[in-house]
């Protein structure tokens, strides 16, 4: 579905709804996209790409589009480490981070890569990573990391909820309709799991399992 066909369907479901939660409806549309990219590992979302040492320096930037979540990193020897606890465990476990050597630790820390010890030469590091989905902007713009029979049961639905918990914020109680797309949302997520695990390989595990 289409950015405008998406808007379409929020409106039919809405309803009357005040003008400022209509002129919303692109935001909540691509915060439902945000959520989901970032809850789940969408097949076209996860990347390779390899990143170099800086001499000297114990950090270096991730790649645009990093959405936070590193899944492997590795050099020539194979392998390395994802400290769990970001920098301050790579703090506890390096005081000073000025260690020279191979690097035997990483650790992420928003969209900065730390590691220790730090190596003499500029290294290569091969990396897999999830990527953010593009923005909604232009009202031909699709989702394609979803599949698109899944576009309505979370997007939509998604959109939905997030308009629906502004439209009822202050009510005493349920709030009945923000409730009852969030459930629609669960639906479809059932669904995605389903569609995720069909691309797993069966075969091996590897760091595309993620």
């Amino acid at each position: 579905m289409t950015l405008e066909e998406m808007i379409r369907e929020v409106k039919t479901e809405i309803k009357d709804a005040n003008p400022n939660i209509l002129l919303s409806l692109t935001d909540y549309l691509n915060e439902a996209l945000s959520w989901v990219a970032s809850e789940f590992t969408l097949p076209s979302l996860k990347k390779f790409n390899t990143v170099t040492t800086v001499v000297s320096q114990a950090w270096l930037s991730m790649p645009s589009g990093f959405n936070g979540r590193l899944i492997y990193v590795g050099d020539a020897e194979g392998e390395i480490q994802i400290v769990d606890g970001g920098i301050q465990e790579l703090l506890r476990m390096y005081p000073d981070l000025s260690d020279e050597g191979s690097i035997t630790e990483v650790a992420i820390e928003n969209s900065t890569l730390w590691y220790q010890a730090i190596p003499a030469t500029a290294t290569t590091l091969y990396i897999v990573y999830r990527e953010d989905p593009d923005e909604l902007v232009n009202s031909t713009d699709t989702p394609t990391c979803l599949p698109t029979y899944l576009h309505r049961g979370i997007l939509v639905n998604k959109a939905c909820a997030l308009a629906y918990s502004v439209i009822e914020e202050g009510i005493t109680g349920d709030k009945t309709n923000t409730m009852f797309y969030e459930g629609k949302v669960q639906q479809g997520i059932a669904q995605l799991n389903k569609w995720i695990s069909q691309r797993r390989s069966n075969v091996s595990h590897s760091i595309w399992d993620v």
